[in-house]
């Protein structure tokens, strides 16, 4: 076997888990916004509310870690010293710009679309059990129903690119991503409310 090495290229995708505390919150709130105002957006999820501004600077400082920490990692893979960086002073600051819970329901998908601003994210609050068997006993080679898929790049033929990742999310799972990275939420048909949250960020 000859050495070698490969170089990371494309967009860095954080996965992460969230505590149930900062769950428990966002369940508790985003309850309290059903029957208000929906959010307008171009999903196909009829259930979508944006938090009030109380929660959004509870929660952009409760994940001061794990924003710290998609920084290390962003960094360090696309190649640069995080350490160094940072005795350089060369600091940055995370705004959140919008925070909106989603329920989601039977025959509920979001077509493939990205995100303005900055920085991106999804936080699964409830993933009900039927989901799990509903994909477990779904056959077809398409992606597994209720699934999250990101994808970047241009389909090779043969496939010698990887153009496309897709998750099977779990409760507390939360995903970071750059707002321009393309992503689609697949729909299900279990009689069951699917909820997370999701936001956008700008870095100055």
């Amino acid at each position: 076997m000859l050495d070698f090495s490969y170089t990371n290229w494309g967009p860095y995708l954080f996965k992460s888990e969230a505590p149930k505390y900062i769950i428990d919150r966002l369940l508790i709130d985003g309850k309290k916004l059903i029957g208000q105002k929906e959010m307008r957006h171009f999903c196909y999820t009829p259930l979508s509310f944006l938090y009030n501004d109380d929660t959004k600077s509870w929660f952009i400082n409760e994940i001061d870690i794990a924003l710290e920490s998609y920084r290390k990692g962003h960094i360090e893979y696309h190649g640069e010293n995080y350490h160094g960086i940072i005795q350089e002073g060369r600091t940055i600051n995370f705004e959140l710009d919008e925070l909106w819970i989603n329920y989601m329901k039977p025959g509920d998908f979001n077509p493939r679309h990205n995100h303005l601003s900055d920085l991106s994210f999804v936080l699964f609050l409830d993933v009900p059990k039927e989901l799990d068997e509903e994909q477990s006993k779904f056959k077809d080679r398409s992606d597994p129903p209720a699934s999250l898929i990101f994808y970047y790049g241009s389909e090779a033929r043969p496939q010698w690119a990887t153009a496309s990742k897709t998750f099977r999310p779990k409760a507390g799972e939360m995903f970071m991503f750059p707002s321009l990275l393309e992503h689609a939420v697949m729909p299900f048909e279990s009689d069951v409310t699917r909820i997370s949250v999701a936001g956008n960020i700008s870095i100055t």
